[in-house]
This record gives C-alpha cells, structure tokens and sequence, in this order.
C-alpha cells in the first residue's frame, strides 16, 4: 500500500510504503528538506478497541550529519487508499538549536501511474470525460459498461458544478471522473479538502480515458465496498502549491442517480 500526500502548501509530504504487517517506510519532505523514514502503523478496528488508524515514523536525511525528523499521527480513509492524514511532528539538527514542529492535514496527490490508471478505469462501470479547459464544465463523453451514451443531462449548474451520474450507470462499482486539461491546471494536491467518497486521485498524462483525454481523475465509489452511494460535499480544488497555470477551476459535486 503505498500512501502519498501532501499539505495544501507543500511544506509536508510523504511517500510511504505500509504493509499488511504494520511496517512503514519511505520518504518524508518537510519545508524542502527530505528525510529517509520507518515506522509503524495499526489499522482501526484490526481489534474491538482500536478506533483508528494510526502511524509514526522517524529518521534522517540522506548524507547529513545529525539531522532528524520524527513525526506520528492519524489516518483517515482505508488503508490502501487514506483520504487524509493527520500528522504533527518535529525536525532537528546539529548545525541549528531550534527544534521546528509542524501540525499538518495531508491530502493525496495525484499520482500519475498509467497501470493504476488502468485498473481504475478497468473497474469503473462508468467513465465521464469533462471538459475543464473554460470555466463553465461541460461533459463531453460518457461510457457505461465500455458502451458511448448520451451526455445530456450530467452537468448542470456552475460553482459547484453538479455531476449527476447517470441512472444507467451500475451501483457498487467505482465511477471515473476524468477532468480534462492540461496536467499544469492541477495543483499538488490537487484538492482543496478530503472526501470519504472519493476512492482514489489520479493523473492521466497517458490519454488513456476516451478520445485520449489528459487531466485528472477522481475515482468516485458508487456505493463500491460498502462505501454510501451519497451525494458529496462541494469538491473544491486546490490553487496554491505546484500550481503552475492562472485557471482556477470551479467546484463541483457528485450526485448519485438515485439521488
């Protein structure tokens, strides 16, 4: 399980690898400098009283002499796929007599991996292409089940934009939201807040979602492993860290058929 996020602004990221036995290791990034960490992690409800998941992780950077960074904190979301990360922690080192701490909500980054895309889009009952290139959404494609339908009817309304999904689409099957645009349109993490409905983030540089369309993609549950089928708060997206373009894209919400 590999969980990769970011604060809003940058200042924290991580690159972890956790695995099923409660190891963690990886990278951490804080105000530029990057650490090499391990740790541990227990998953809530693994036993009856264990009401969250949890983590802490310590280590060094690569190459220095004394400099360190330890950091616990809480997970929200599934393990495979946390939609938020609680994280407070501190740095030190020998050539500096302050002890930096930082308290951060780390969101996830999309990652930009072909195969993950591909198995995204593979378990998708349904796939919406919009066109997120103007500031007014308009949905430009639409696939249930590998079959072209119409797109009447999926956006409406502008600020947040609502996406309905469509009633054909099948329940308990993630849908795939593909937001075209250039890849510099997104900022790291591309979201503002996190949603419990939103399974995975993901960039498509490789043009794999109908008529080759670059951007982003937010795998949306659909009622898939449990998980509500219920109407998200407004997404809003994120403008400030690894933002490279001046386009500000209007919010949006997801809005399941039955709904």
């Amino acid at each position: 399980m590999t969980w990769i996020l970011s604060s809003l602004d940058g200042q924290v990221a991580i690159s972890f690898d956790a695995d099923g036995n409660g190891g963690v290791s990886g990278t951490m990034t804080v105000a530029g400098t990057q650490y090499n960490v391990t740790g541990s992690w227990v998953a809530s409800y693994s036993i009856s009283n264990r009401l969250y998941s949890v983590f802490r992780v310590s280590g060094n950077q690569p190459n220095a002499d004394g400099s360190y960074v330890s950091a616990a904190g809480r997970m929200d979301g599934p393990g495979d796929s946390p939609w938020g990360l609680q994280i407070s922690g501190a740095t030190s080192n020998t050539t500096n007599s302050n002890v930096p701490t930082f308290n951060e909500y780390l969101l996830p980054v999309a990652v930009d991996n072909a195969s993950l895309v591909q198995t995204a889009f593979g378990q998708s009952g349904c796939i919406i292409v919009i066109d997120a290139n103007s500031d007014v959404l308009s949905c430009t494609a639409c696939y249930i089940q590998g079959q072209s339908v119409s797109t009447a009817g999926i956006v409406s309304g502008n600020d947040p934009a609502i996406i309905q999904i469509p009633q054909a689409a099948p329940v308990g099957v993630p849908v795939s939201i593909v937001f075209g645009a250039p890849i510099a349109h997104f900022a790291v993490p591309p979201l503002a807040e996190g949603h419990h409905q939103i399974y995975r983030v993901l960039m498509d540089s490789s043009g794999q979602a109908p008529s080759n369309t670059v951007g982003l993609v937010l795998e949306y549950y659909n009622g898939a492993d449990g998980v509500a089928r219920s109407e998200t708060q407004v997404i809003y997206f994120n403008d400030s860290h690894g933002h490279l373009s001046p386009r500000n894209h209007t919010s949006i919400m997801i809005r399941p058929s039955s709904l």
